[in-house]
């Protein structure tokens, strides 16, 4: 057995040596000319084009509808169905609310939302922005930091016109998130849970934050009435609540990333191929001029060759005479 160790282990210092030693060589590394680096690019935006060509085609089987619901002055409103929606899900935006602000994202503290505790100093570093009012996380204490305390908290009903309400699936976070980022503690038993865990996530994109609310699932065609209680503040800051009514498949919702994607792809696959030519046409131009000046220089100093030769083996008619 120790025999069979001793070999492994030579083999893997032998591979190990080969994959990184070798790779420090300079023979090993490609000299990044702008023909070589073009042509990558031009193979990386046209691997981006493929994919949101894909994703783009999967939108246009998509169905969503949005409305904006902080301007109304009724609870409710109407969204029609012009044909079947599958794996339906219910989302709400805010826009002009950035949470991926540095100073909203940082004032939050995770060891306490996975630990449960944290001692008081930590949460006075981690939850800049507020005051800390409580040292453990319990059912009757809330997390410290600006991103819990400014969570959202309108409510939805969903219900068909002329029909009953629509059951709303609260199960809409991550699976790890519920195992694993935060304790049990964390408002335990409350059915908003997964809603706040995704709250706590903060949105990636500009000045829009978009967050789903519930799980629908398969609809049918028809009028929906969504009633819904508006708390969340946005005059504030001058923001918009809408909510929206989206099919979500396994690659990509209905909202429009494909196409945006797929123009910035062929933008830069044009751009690169461009510069790869007007590269390759500069280098030709380039390799004609130095060749010119080498074959003139060249001529010159064969010229001037002999030239000295004749002027080495003249000899004036004088010096035969004499």
């Amino acid at each position: 057995m120790s025999e069979l160790v001793e070999k492994a282990q030579k083999i893997t210092s032998w591979t190990t040596h080969k994959l990184f030693n070798e790779a420090q060589n300079r023979y090993f590394q490609p000299v990044l000319t702008p023909i070589i680096a073009g042509s990558c690019m031009c193979l990386s935006f046209l691997a981006l084009a493929i994919i949101t060509a894909f994703l783009a085609i999967s939108q246009n089987n998509r169905v969503a509808i949005s409305k904006r619901y902080d301007d109304l002055s009724a609870t409710s409103l109407t969204m029609s169905l012009t044909k079947e929606m599958k794996n339906a899900y219910l989302f709400y935006e805010l826009e002009d609310f950035y949470q991926n602000h540095k100073r909203f994202a940082d004032s939050i503290s995770w060891e306490q939302l996975n630990t449960g505790s944290d001692s008081q100093g930590n949460l006075e570093d981690a939850c800049t922005y507020t005051k800390v009012v409580c040292r453990t996380l319990s059912d009757t204490c809330d997390p410290c930091g600006l991103v819990y305390r400014a969570h959202f908290n309108d409510t939805f009903t969903l219900t068909k016109v002329g029909g009953s309400t629509v059951t709303l699936d609260p199960t809409v976070g991550w699976k790890t998130d519920r195992d694993n980022k935060f304790d049990d503690a964390f408002e335990k038993g409350d059915p908003d849970r997964d809603r706040l865990t995704s709250w706590m996530r903060v949105s990636g994109l500009g000045g829009k934050t978009l967050k789903p609310y519930a799980k629908v699932g398969d609809l049918d065609k028809g009028d929906y009435t969504v009633a819904f209680n508006s708390v969340f503040p946005v005059n504030s800051f001058s923001g918009q609540k809408r909510v929206i009514l989206m099919e979500v498949g396994d690659v990509v919702g209905a909202f429009g990333w494909g196409l945006p994607l797929l123009s910035g792809a062929a933008a830069g696959l044009l751009l690169v191929s461009s510069l790869v030519i007007w590269s390759v046409i500069v280098a030709k131009l380039a390799v004609t001029l130095v060749l010119k000046a080498i074959n003139k220089n060249k001529a010159a100093k064969a010229g001037a060759g002999r030239e000295e030769e004749e002027e080495t083996t003249y000899q004036s008619p004088l010096v035969s005479h004499m």
